[in-house]
């Protein structure tokens, strides 16, 4: 016992780790790799997504002043047009699975379907949740009906058992004797109990 108190001492391995050693890093060493990972990711950005930015800016700049005062006013009304109509549909979409939720709970199913069910329609909200709810009860039914067969088939018995040989009186017997009696015998349990 002993011996492995000391050798679990000796033993710098951690449990679970299959014999390795775990690597550890000093503050230094975890900021200088997250500050070239950084530096990568800006190169990267620099190298791909940036010059299309840049390309799409100039080409808007460029176009923007080939229009008249009255049509960038036009398009300044369309993209705020198209950014409150974004706005809008996030907002639907959110009210509708709100509204799936409440739908889903009402009727007792859980609420984590509620994204595949949810729905801007009402009707079809509605339509989505009963499904799912009448798919989700066949289900649950199919499943309890499964669970309730069992394993295996009960044996048909072995016969009558023997009747209990009681050779003690009906007061001195433990309540436990007394059921047995009861279950396997009744007409004799009836009997002790009157005799006494």
């Amino acid at each position: 016992m002993s011996e492995d108190k000391n050798k679990q001492k000796q033993d710098p391995t951690e449990p679970g780790t299959d014999g390795k050693k775990e690597k550890t890093f000093t503050r230094a060493q975890l900021a200088a790799a997250a500050k070239e990972q950084a530096e990568k990711a800006v190169e990267d950005f620099k190298k791909s997504s940036l010059p299309d930015l840049i390309q799409q800016a100039v080409d808007k700049t460029k176009r923007d002043a080939t229009l008249s005062a009255q049509e960038r006013a036009e398009e300044a009304i369309k993209e705020r047009e198209q950014k409150v109509a974004a706005k809008a549909a996030a907002l639907d979409k959110r009210d509708a699975l709100t509204a799936t939720k409440a739908l889903l709970a009402d009727k007792g199913l859980p609420t984590r379907f509620a994204d595949l069910l949810a729905d801007t329609d009402a009707t079809k909200r509605e339509a989505n949740v009963e499904a799912f709810m009448d798919t989700f009860n066949d289900e649950v039914h199919k499943k309890t009906l499964e669970k309730a067969k069992g394993g295996k088939t009960p044996g048909a018995g072995e016969g009558p058992k023997p009747k209990v040989t009681v050779t003690k009186k009906f007061k001195d017997m433990t309540f436990e004797e007394r059921t047995a009696l009861y279950r396997e015998d009744k007409e004799k349990y009836f009997k002790l109990k009157q005799e006494g």
